[in-house]
Protein backbone atom coordinates (compact mmCIF):
# COMPACT_ATOMS: atom_id res chain seq x y z
CA UNK A 1 0.00 0.00 0.00
CA UNK A 2 1.23 4.04 -0.90
CA UNK A 3 2.10 5.59 2.12
CA UNK A 4 1.33 9.34 1.37
CA UNK A 5 3.66 11.65 2.73
CA UNK A 6 3.19 14.73 1.07
CA UNK A 7 1.61 16.35 -2.09
CA UNK A 8 1.87 19.33 -4.69
CA UNK A 9 0.10 20.56 -7.57
CA UNK A 10 1.09 19.76 -10.89
CA UNK A 11 -0.30 22.80 -12.98
CA UNK A 12 0.99 24.41 -16.27
CA UNK A 13 -0.78 27.67 -15.67
CA UNK A 14 -0.17 28.68 -19.44
CA UNK A 15 -1.59 25.88 -21.35
CA UNK A 16 -5.49 24.07 -21.48
CA UNK A 17 -4.62 21.65 -18.59
CA UNK A 18 -6.55 21.28 -15.47
CA UNK A 19 -4.37 21.31 -12.23
CA UNK A 20 -3.82 17.47 -10.79
CA UNK A 21 -2.37 16.02 -7.80
CA UNK A 22 1.42 14.52 -7.72
CA UNK A 23 1.70 12.19 -4.23
CA UNK A 24 5.04 12.00 -2.70
CA UNK A 25 4.77 8.60 -1.63
CA UNK A 26 7.68 6.46 0.54
CA UNK A 27 8.30 4.05 -2.18
CA UNK A 28 7.03 4.20 -6.24
CA UNK A 29 7.08 0.29 -6.05
CA UNK A 30 3.64 -0.92 -5.49
CA UNK A 31 2.21 -3.99 -6.86
CA UNK A 32 -0.82 -4.42 -9.03
CA UNK A 33 -3.35 -6.59 -10.28
CA UNK A 34 -4.46 -6.00 -13.78
CA UNK A 35 -7.72 -6.65 -15.97
CA UNK A 36 -7.80 -6.26 -19.52
CA UNK A 37 -11.18 -4.13 -20.13
CA UNK A 38 -11.42 -3.94 -23.88
CA UNK A 39 -10.46 -5.47 -26.91
CA UNK A 40 -8.66 -2.69 -28.00
CA UNK A 41 -6.61 -2.77 -25.28
CA UNK A 42 -7.64 -0.80 -22.09
CA UNK A 43 -5.81 -2.55 -19.02
CA UNK A 44 -6.83 -1.50 -15.27
CA UNK A 45 -4.83 -1.92 -12.47
CA UNK A 46 -5.54 -1.96 -8.55
CA UNK A 47 -3.35 -1.69 -5.63
CA UNK A 48 -4.36 -3.55 -2.52
CA UNK A 49 -6.05 -0.79 -0.28
CA UNK A 50 -8.33 -0.18 -3.12
CA UNK A 51 -7.79 3.11 -2.72
CA UNK A 52 -5.07 3.62 -5.96
CA UNK A 53 -5.19 2.21 -9.77
CA UNK A 54 -3.37 2.70 -12.67
CA UNK A 55 -4.38 2.63 -16.27
CA UNK A 56 -2.62 1.54 -19.37
CA UNK A 57 -3.21 1.32 -22.88
CA UNK A 58 -1.42 -1.06 -25.20
CA UNK A 59 -3.01 -1.84 -28.86
CA UNK A 60 -0.69 -4.98 -29.47
CA UNK A 61 0.59 -3.23 -32.54
CA UNK A 62 4.11 -3.69 -32.96
CA UNK A 63 4.21 -0.09 -34.68
CA UNK A 64 2.88 1.61 -31.35
CA UNK A 65 4.66 0.13 -28.85
CA UNK A 66 6.55 3.66 -27.46
CA UNK A 67 4.99 4.14 -24.68
CA UNK A 68 6.90 4.63 -21.67
CA UNK A 69 10.18 4.65 -23.83
CA UNK A 70 9.27 1.44 -25.08
CA UNK A 71 9.39 -0.17 -21.58
CA UNK A 72 8.16 -3.79 -20.84
CA UNK A 73 5.85 -4.26 -18.46
CA UNK A 74 4.77 -7.57 -16.87
CA UNK A 75 1.43 -7.42 -15.21
CA UNK A 76 0.21 -9.52 -12.89
CA UNK A 77 -3.24 -10.57 -14.00
CA UNK A 78 -6.49 -10.38 -11.90
CA UNK A 79 -7.10 -14.09 -12.98
CA UNK A 80 -3.16 -14.90 -11.83
CA UNK A 81 -1.69 -15.54 -15.21
CA UNK A 82 1.09 -12.93 -16.48
CA UNK A 83 0.80 -10.59 -19.12
CA UNK A 84 3.35 -8.37 -20.85
CA UNK A 85 3.23 -5.42 -22.58
CA UNK A 86 6.03 -3.62 -24.35
CA UNK A 87 5.76 0.10 -24.45
CA UNK A 88 2.58 0.69 -23.31
CA UNK A 89 1.07 4.30 -23.09
CA UNK A 90 -0.96 5.73 -19.65
CA UNK A 91 -4.36 6.62 -20.51
CA UNK A 92 -6.66 8.76 -18.05
CA UNK A 93 -10.00 8.22 -15.89
CA UNK A 94 -12.09 9.74 -18.71
CA UNK A 95 -11.17 6.87 -21.07
CA UNK A 96 -12.63 4.09 -18.46
CA UNK A 97 -15.33 6.20 -17.24
CA UNK A 98 -16.80 6.53 -20.79
CA UNK A 99 -16.40 3.26 -21.57
CA UNK A 100 -18.82 2.61 -17.76
CA UNK A 101 -15.62 0.45 -15.70
CA UNK A 102 -15.66 3.12 -12.96
CA UNK A 103 -18.71 3.08 -10.80
CA UNK A 104 -17.24 5.47 -8.39
CA UNK A 105 -15.76 9.38 -8.63
CA UNK A 106 -11.55 8.72 -9.31
CA UNK A 107 -9.29 11.33 -10.32
CA UNK A 108 -5.95 11.42 -12.43
CA UNK A 109 -2.69 11.68 -10.66
CA UNK A 110 1.00 11.29 -10.38
CA UNK A 111 3.23 9.61 -7.78
CA UNK A 112 6.38 10.71 -7.12
CA UNK A 113 8.86 8.48 -4.65
CA UNK A 114 10.28 10.15 -1.84
CA UNK A 115 13.45 10.02 -2.97
CA UNK A 116 12.98 12.12 -6.03
CA UNK A 117 11.48 14.87 -4.01
CA UNK A 118 8.95 15.59 -6.34
CA UNK A 119 11.79 16.28 -8.87
CA UNK A 120 10.33 13.12 -10.82
CA UNK A 121 6.71 11.55 -11.10
CA UNK A 122 4.81 9.03 -13.11
CA UNK A 123 1.48 9.81 -14.42
CA UNK A 124 -1.08 6.95 -15.61
CA UNK A 125 -2.11 6.91 -11.95
CA UNK A 126 -5.73 7.51 -10.03
CA UNK A 127 -7.66 7.41 -6.76
CA UNK A 128 -10.59 7.71 -5.51
CA UNK A 129 -11.93 11.61 -4.73
CA UNK A 130 -12.98 11.04 -1.63
CA UNK A 131 -9.91 9.56 -0.55
CA UNK A 132 -8.42 12.63 -2.62
CA UNK A 133 -10.65 14.98 -0.36
CA UNK A 134 -9.14 13.32 2.68
CA UNK A 135 -5.18 14.00 1.66
CA UNK A 136 -6.66 17.90 0.70
CA UNK A 137 -7.70 18.13 4.30
CA UNK A 138 -4.26 16.51 5.72
CA UNK A 139 -1.53 18.58 3.52
CA UNK A 140 -3.65 21.07 2.21
CA UNK A 141 -6.88 22.34 3.53
CA UNK A 142 -7.26 25.99 1.72
CA UNK A 143 -7.79 23.28 -1.64
CA UNK A 144 -10.49 21.33 -2.63
CA UNK A 145 -11.75 18.67 -5.49
CA UNK A 146 -13.91 19.74 -8.25
CA UNK A 147 -15.58 18.81 -11.50
CA UNK A 148 -14.60 20.38 -14.22
CA UNK A 149 -14.70 19.76 -18.08
CA UNK A 150 -11.18 19.55 -19.72
CA UNK A 151 -10.15 20.59 -22.70
CA UNK A 152 -11.93 18.00 -24.71
CA UNK A 153 -14.95 18.71 -22.79
CA UNK A 154 -14.92 15.75 -21.00
CA UNK A 155 -16.39 16.13 -17.03
CA UNK A 156 -13.39 15.27 -14.80
CA UNK A 157 -12.33 16.09 -11.72
CA UNK A 158 -9.39 18.84 -10.46
CA UNK A 159 -8.18 21.18 -8.10
CA UNK A 160 -8.94 24.63 -6.92
CA UNK A 161 -8.74 26.91 -3.83
CA UNK A 162 -11.44 26.82 -1.40
CA UNK A 163 -14.03 29.75 -1.03
CA UNK A 164 -12.66 32.12 1.30
CA UNK A 165 -8.73 31.24 -0.13
CA UNK A 166 -7.05 33.77 -2.61
CA UNK A 167 -5.04 32.61 -5.71
CA UNK A 168 -2.04 32.88 -3.61
CA UNK A 169 -3.06 29.77 -1.90
CA UNK A 170 -3.11 27.57 -4.52
CA UNK A 171 0.30 28.73 -5.96
CA UNK A 172 1.57 27.42 -2.51
CA UNK A 173 1.19 23.96 -3.40
CA UNK A 174 2.05 24.57 -7.11
CA UNK A 175 5.47 23.14 -8.22
CA UNK A 176 7.81 25.65 -9.47
CA UNK A 177 9.18 25.89 -12.90
CA UNK A 178 11.65 23.68 -13.82
CA UNK A 179 14.81 24.40 -13.84
CA UNK A 180 17.98 22.41 -15.28
CA UNK A 181 16.14 19.26 -14.65
CA UNK A 182 14.94 19.78 -10.89
CA UNK A 183 12.26 21.05 -8.50
CA UNK A 184 14.82 22.98 -5.71
CA UNK A 185 12.74 22.12 -2.62
CA UNK A 186 12.59 19.00 0.02
CA UNK A 187 9.28 17.00 0.67
CA UNK A 188 7.46 18.64 3.10
CA UNK A 189 7.58 22.25 2.28
CA UNK A 190 5.09 24.31 2.13
CA UNK A 191 6.19 27.95 0.16
CA UNK A 192 7.72 27.03 -2.93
Amino acid sequence: MFNVLDLKVWWYKDYSNLPSLILLVDSAEEEFVWEKKTEDGLYFGEESSGRFFKHLFHSGKPKQQNGYGGTLFSLKMKDGSKGDLHGPWFGSVSDYGDCGFLKEDYMDIAIADKSSKFNSHYHGFCIKVDYAKELLGKFAPSLEVYKEKNYIQCPVWSIKEKNGFSKADMDNFVLPSVENGKHEFEPGEKDV
